[in-house]
């Protein structure tokens, strides 16, 4: 008896022990009120590194006239940054007023370092900060989770202004997010993010806000987009913007790039993505602008489309496309823009490029591609510029299995204008064509106003729609016979190309069957994602410190 009396005694005294030895649960705090909100991270109870839920809807007015009119104070900084987790629980926070344009890292989140946030509403806010002001967290920092979040919110910054977040960065994430306001910032302004760096992933998100970039200061670097300033070296998929970027500079020493969708993308990721609004870049020196990017730097962008228009309007070079302004060694495939692109330069001796689908190439490479806008380049006496209906100029850089049927007009005293490029200058078009007229007072033709060293195989343009029966490159056709298989060499209509033989041009079956056609035999279908919504749309969704590691001037 003893003996099983010692054996329960020892049995339960191990138990105890191991349980002592267990971690506590973390203690997960309501949040009920914009008092208690306030808290965290100013009263011990409610610490920077806990966890907390939302228990109902919070109004924020009340909290306009704090701290002398600044309102309330965001959660974290960079020098320490929220670290928890903080469910919204899919309560509404309205009315929330930050007005801090002296202080960096400003929104309902100032800074986070590997935190998890989800199902936070915020509506009918007010964000203003230094650098790092996004409509709900200013840095998104350190390997940090945002999800099923949504934001409406002006908001109102310096460097690194977004909608939804001013900069996302280092390996964090955003899923399943929303914003929506005006964006006001000074160099980098997106719709969504001002930011994204880092191998930093946003998936199935959207944005609804315009974005505008302002700054006077000398020797600047300005980024604006429909959704994101800047990305370097991120990830963007299932996204999408609906509202206008403009980017504006009055230094005759800065660098202005304005995007439907990104200002500027370098050595980023963009796939199944679109963008509606007109991007305008408006710089006293160099200026481009890009109906879905304003400038592209060795990135790789894929089954996206735009359909706004691209207007660069500059002192010393202008660059506009329907979808890239600029293509730097980037690849854009299985994309198309609908609109027009228009490029001006002011100043003597000045460059503007203008093309439907690229306004200069270099380098960079455009395959299965389409565009339906027009291309103008202006510029002053003694000045070049370059149109075409898909290129303004192809600098080195290849067009394969693609096509326009924009018109081009270039104006200036050197002017080079092409229905599908406007000088092709060691670069490469094959199995493409142009059904647009081209216009310019120096060099005009039917597909390449001049070829300068490069080629153009198995590529053709309509002579009668063109009104130009001449071309540096092509083999100019009848109408007729653009609408008949043979007259294409070479080409793929298995697996590329689609024809309705004597009825329409050839078309890339990423794209539905010309209108009022039936669907031949063998139709491909778009591409993943293309045409549709990302996941969730239509549905509300479930720094002080240091320049991000990479910005570059």
């Amino acid at each position: 008896m003893r003996t099983n009396r010692a054996y329960f005694l020892m049995a339960a005294l191990t138990i105890a022990m191991t349980l002592c030895a267990l971690p506590a649960l973390a203690q997960i705090i309501e949040i009920n009120d914009i008092d208690e909100l306030q808290r965290i991270g100013n009263d011990p109870d409610y610490p920077l590194d806990g966890d907390y839920v939302l228990g109902n809807d919070i109004d924020a007015r009340a909290a306009a006239g704090w701290n002398g009119g600044k309102g309330f104070d965001p959660i974290g900084n960079s020098t320490t940054p929220f670290t928890g987790t903080f469910d919204g629980a899919s309560y509404a926070i309205t009315y929330l007023v930050v007005d801090r344009s002296d202080q960096n890292c400003v929104g309902l989140f100032g800074c986070t370092s590997n935190a998890i946030i989800t199902n936070v509403v915020l509506e009918s806010s007010s964000f203003t900060g230094n650098n790092y002001t996004g409509g709900l967290i200013g840095y998104i920092d350190n390997v940090s989770s945002v999800s099923n979040c949504h934001t409406t919110a002006n908001v109102t910054g310096n460097d690194y202004t977004g909608g939804f977040a001013g900069c996302i960065d280092h390996i964090s994430s955003v899923t399943n997010c929303h914003s929506a306001g005006t964006v006001i910032g000074y160099k980098w302004a997106g719709g969504f993010a001002g930011y994204v760096n880092n191998i930093s992933i946003i998936t199935d998100c959207y944005s609804e806000g315009s974005a505008t970039a302002n700054t006077t200061t000398s020797s600047s670097y300005v980024y604006a987009g429909g959704f994101v300033g800047k990305n370097t070296g991120g990830e963007i998929s299932n996204c999408y913007s609906e509202g206008n970027a403009t980017a504006n500079a009055s230094s005759r020493s800065s660098y202005v790039y304005a995007g439907g969708f990104v200002g500027q993308n370098t050595v980023g990721d963009i796939s199944n993505c679109y963008s509606e609004g007109n991007a305008t870049a408006n710089a006293s020196f160099y200026g481009c602008a890009g109906g879905f990017v304003g400038q592209n730097t060795e990135g790789d962008i894929s089954n996206c489309y735009s359909e706004g228009n691209a207007t660069a309007n500059a002192y010393s070079y202008g660059c506009a496309g329907g979808f890239v302004g600029q293509n730097d060694g980037g690849s854009n495939t299985n994309c198309y823009s609908t609109g027009n692109a228009s490029a001006s330069a002011s100043d003597y001796g000045s460059y503007a490029y203008a093309g439907g689908f690229v306004g200069k190439n270099t380098g960079g490479s455009n395959t299965n591609c389409y565009s339906e806008g027009n291309a103008t380049a202006n510029a002053s006496s003694g000045s070049h510029v370059y149109a075409g209906g898909f290129v303004g100029q192809n600098d080195g850089g290849s067009n394969t299995n693609c096509y326009s049927t924009g018109n081009a007009y270039a104006s200036a005293y050197y002017a080079y204008a092409g229905g599908f490029v406007g000088k092709n200058t060691g670069g490469s078009n094959t199995n493409c064509y142009s059904t647009g007229n081209a216009s310019a007072r120096t060099y005009a033709g039917g597909f390449v106003g001049e070829n300068d060293g490069g080629s153009s195989t198995s590529c053709y343009w309509d002579i009668e729609t063109s009104g130009l029966a001449e071309s540096d490159g092509g083999i100019g056709k009848t109408t007729a016979e653009m609408m008949q298989q043979a007259t294409f060499i070479g080409w793929d209509f298995v697996a590329v190309w689609n024809i309705h033989e004597g009825a329409s041009y050839p078309y890339l079956r990423i794209e539905p069957a010309p209108e009022g056609e039936g669907e031949p035999e063998g139709e491909g279908e778009q591409p993943e994602g293309e045409g549709e919504q990302p996941e969730g749309e239509g549905e509300q969704p479930e720094g002080e410190g240091e320049q991000p590691e990479g910005e570059g001037e």
